[in-house]
């Protein structure tokens, strides 16, 4: 079993390649463009919500040269088979990968984030228990942010 360790890495300036364009890849959007300016989505189809985001976008079947270059790779399909062989190509192309199927595959993995002004909290599971880890930073942010009100 992997053992994945909480850092935090600079990213405004990584090309980010994200294979998806659905409710998964939506979500990892939503934190991603909060952080860094060259991302790119490649899937056959890719949800309206997307195409509002900052980010580069084309609808086109999966291809291993849409990773080069590539930084960061998150393979946000819903083919387990299709998102290894990404994490493969990517590992092979030098880039940190992570698979929305089977953290196995990845060298890295999005925590939950909470973020107010210059402070950041960021809870994991090790892939394990998502579900979890966004209801403890839920339970954090409330927590957080009902002192800050009570402070003032």
């Amino acid at each position: 079993m992997k053992s994945f360790m909480p850092v935090s890495i600079e990213v405004s300036k990584a090309r980010i390649v994200i294979i998806g364009g659905g409710k998964v890849a939506h979500r990892k959007l939503r934190t991603i463009v909060q952080y860094a300016n060259d991302i790119h989505v490649y899937a056959p189809e890719i949800l309206p919500e997307i195409k509002l985001l900052p980010v580069s976008w084309t609808e086109c079947p999966y291809s291993d040269d849409l990773l080069t270059e590539a930084s960061l790779v998150y393979a946000c399909t819903n083919d387990s088979d299709l998102n290894r062989r990404i994490c493969q190509n990517g590992k092979n192309m030098g880039a940190l990968v992570s698979s929305a199927s089977d953290s196995g595959d990845c060298d890295f993995l999005s925590p939950a984030i909470f973020q107010h002004e210059n402070m950041s909290v960021a809870v994991s599971s090790n892939g394990r228990q998502v579900r979890n880890s966004i209801i403890w930073r839920d339970a954090i942010r409330a927590f957080i942010l009902e002192d800050l009100i009570h402070r003032r």
